[in-house]
């Protein structure tokens, strides 16, 4: 890469739908990369004080350019919303320029990985600062019955009930596979049943509307 005058990329960000897993490849990466990570808490940065939101953000990446490091920051939108959002106060755009600047500031000492539910929402000089850009979307029904096989374990159980259990669950986030896995091993337990066909089917009936409404109401 330096061969050809260019250096590698150390911007990411990842946005989708909530619970498709853009914060576990973050961690993932991180991993791969042996990296420590500083995990920004948004809510922690933000604040009703007049400059102290942007204050916030200056001190977070003046203590990741100290070390090698994974910049993780969820929830983005929450700091680098479109300036020109008419719902927005002035407050805004002092906010996203210092955010900008000190992306810009970053871009040659460290890795930064950027997350975010509402994409729509990012302000387009925002989308410049990153390099790459990945969507997650909801997994299709192959990677669902993986994902399915993989959070019923220590369960045996046939591939043909998988592939209807990820069929009866339809297009739903990985989150919500992990939570009905979880919820049908407990139903299964709890009413010492004999683990068939049968029994895992009709639970799974039972479960799904229940929990659709859990992911509907947060997402």
């Amino acid at each position: 890469l330096r061969a050809m005058g260019v250096e590698p990329s150390r911007s990411c960000l990842i946005y989708g739908p909530p619970g498709t897993g853009k914060t576990l490849t973050a961690f993932w990466l991180a991993a791969q990369l042996r990296l420590p990570v500083i995990n920004a808490r948004i809510d922690g940065l933000v604040s009703s004080f007049l400059g102290t939101t942007a204050r916030n953000i200056a001190n977070l990446f003046t203590f990741a350019n100290r070390y090698r490091c994974m910049l993780v920051l969820d929830e983005f939108d929450a700091l680098a919303k479109m300036r020109d959002d008419p719902h927005e106060v002035g407050e805004i755009k002092r906010v996203v320029n210092t955010l900008l600047q000190n992306l810009d500031a970053r871009a040659g000492t460290g890795l930064t990985v950027a997350i975010t539910n509402h994409d729509a929402l990012l302000d387009p000089a925002v989308w410049r600062r990153f390099e790459n850009h990945i969507r997650i979307d909801l997994p299709d029904e192959r990677t669902r019955f993986a994902m399915l096989n993989a959070f019923l374990e220590p369960l045996n159980v046939d591939d043909d009930v998988v592939r209807t259990l990820a069929f009866i669950v339809g297009e739903r986030s990985g989150s919500f596979l992990k939570n009905f896995a979880d919820s049908l091993k407990r139903v299964l337990a709890l009413g010492r049943s004999d683990v068939s066909a049968t029994t895992i089917l009709a639970a799974a009936k039972a479960l799904v509307p229940r929990l659709a409404i859990g992911e509907n109401r947060f997402s």
